[in-house]
């Protein structure tokens, strides 16, 4: 796969690694309804199981049962569970960044703070509305 996952494919690829099953499933079962029922529609976790088989990232399998209607089982192949690790790589490596950025201008902010802190000291008669806030 040559474009990176949307955020609902990483996810649905994810959960169908640590655990295959089927698309009527994703959608009714508790583990999974904060991530899929909410805002999807049928039709939507269809097409990109559909999308995420024909890129090679799933496999469905047909499962006939008599007590149900014939099931497609969704698992992750090898090739899905390698993009998978390299996607979730790359996104603690960006998440990591965004965090230090943060941190950097958390410091710089502070920094500027504690110089404000120093101006309402040697001005007493201005009122600091920042008092006890950093």
């Amino acid at each position: 796969m040559k474009s990176r996952l949307n955020h609902f494919e990483f996810l649905l690829v994810a959960s169908l690694n640590a655990k295959p099953n089927c698309g009527y499933t994703l959608l009714h079962q508790p583990e999974h309804r904060s991530f899929f029922k909410s805002t999807l529609k049928h039709s939507s976790l269809y097409y990109a199981l559909h999308r995420l088989e024909a890129a090679g990232l799933i496999v469905g399998k047909r499962k006939a049962s008599d007590a149900a209607p014939t099931r497609v089982v969704y698992s992750v192949t090898t090739y899905g569970k390698r993009v998978l690790k390299q996607q979730l790589t790359e996104r603690i490596a960006e998440e990591h960044q965004d965090l230090q950025k943060l941190r950097r201008m958390y410091s710089e902010h502070r920094g500027l703070l504690e110089q404000l802190e120093d101006l309402f000291k040697q001005y007493p008669l201005v009122r600091n509305p920042y008092r006890g806030q950093f």
